[in-house]
């Protein structure tokens, strides 16, 4: 009997998409401006007497603009300003996607952040700062408590679509009507600004999805239309080494230009080899299958961004494959903004009315963890 009334349970409610937010910072760093700040940076070296001008270790502040856009396809991002923080622009993006929602604040039954920068390194957590921020109320006119989950999910680069599995599954269970789930990142405060092979790529950004509870029949969220997964013997490949219980951050990674180790450093070559064929042979034709629906009836392909060279070759294996529907990106304003990344492009493509009314989406994003998940929805905005 128990067994029977759980069945009865699942897939009692549906999940709709009634808002979407973004935010970008005003700050627009060019190519050229990364690269003058390596060249300031490798000058300061060999005047500070840290190196003398022919240290093959000075290769890593080589740069110039057409570089990185060969190497990234990237042209510019947006840096934070200095009294900006996470919770700053998630906030932000958040009052946008609540005005196009018309959801109260006081019906707001979770907030969820995506983030790999949150503004306090253990506590407290992200999501609580833009709760309140917001101005979402904690208790009712009578004083009695509100039901109100707030938490933060760091899954690197994959911190969004993950963050966003959770808050489905808080409303088809039953257990929440409607909440925000907001990615925000500020990257430039957890990287290399000595380093041309993690410099140029990241930025800051924010977007937000307002989340309502609707009936089965009319939940825009495919069945099994997420696939999360991890394979942890990647883990190096994309890693901040100091700065943990591990390893804590020591005076030699803050002050050693040549040893940052607690920036977030990545293996790019090896994550290209890994991540092509992965994405493109195995995660998508997995979670394509499991949700019971073929490629060409995708309209729809989000990719997260981390570099404009290693979305390419899988696009052309997915044409190969079927593909005839639309991926669209933006890396090229924004670079690569981690958690941001999914609600930015979707944001920019519903804006620009690429994303007809019952469209099939695929959100596919892949990072550090090695991590990786993916979303099918029917965009109705």
């Amino acid at each position: 009997k128990r067994k029977n009334k759980f069945r009865e349970r699942e897939n009692m409610y549906g999940v709709k998409i009634t808002g979407v937010g973004t935010y970008v910072p005003d700050w627009v760093v060019t190519n050229e401006a990364i690269s003058r700040i390596l060249q300031e940076r490798r000058a300061d070296c060999i005047a500070n007497l840290i190196v003398s001008p022919d240290d093959p270790r000075l290769e890593q502040f080589a740069s110039d603009p057409d570089w990185i856009v060969r190497r990234t396809g990237i042209r510019e991002r947006r840096f934070a300003a200095p009294d900006e923080a996470t919770s700053d622009l998630a906030v932000k993006a958040a009052e946008r996607a609540l005005q196009m929602s018309g959801l109260r604040k006081d019906a707001v039954g979770f907030v969820i952040v995506a983030t790999v920068t949150p503004d306090h390194h253990a506590t407290p957590p992200t999501a609580s700062l833009v709760q309140h921020k917001l101005g979402i109320p904690s208790r009712a006119p009578d004083g009695a408590l509100h039901q109100l989950f707030v938490l933060d999910v760091s899954v690197a680069c994959s911190s969004f679509v993950e963050a966003l599995a959770v808050g489905y599954g808080f409303i088809a269970s039953g257990l929440c009507k409607s909440g925000l789930v907001i990615g925000a990142d500020v990257m430039e405060r957890i990287i290399d600004w000595n380093n041309r092979a993690i410099f140029p790529l990241l930025g800051s950004g924010a977007g937000c999805f307002v989340l309502e509870r609707t009936s089965a029949a009319e939940d825009e969220f495919l069945p099994n239309g997420f696939f999360p997964g991890s394979d942890g013997s990647l883990a190096s490949l994309i890693e901040t080494p100091k700065g943990g219980s591990r390893s804590p951050i020591t005076a030699e990674t803050v002050t050693n230009p040549f040893d940052q180790g607690h920036t977030l450093r990545m293996e790019g070559r090896s994550v290209f080899k890994e991540a092509v064929p992965l994405v493109a042979e195995r995660i998508i034709p997995q979670a394509l299958s499991r949700a019971g629906v073929e490629l060409g009836s995708v309209g729809l392909i989000c990719f997260h961004q981390a570099n404009l060279r290693m979305i390419e070759p899988i696009v052309v294996k997915l044409r190969v494959a079927g593909f005839t529907g639309l991926i669209h990106n933006n890396i090229g304003r924004y670079g690569n903004t981690t958690s941001a990344t999914i609600p930015l492009v979707y944001a920019e493509a519903l804006e620009q009315e690429l994303v007809p009314p019952g469209t099939l989406v695929l959100f596919v994003v892949f990072g550090g963890g090695f991590t990786w998940c993916t979303c099918l929805f029917h965009s109705e905005l």
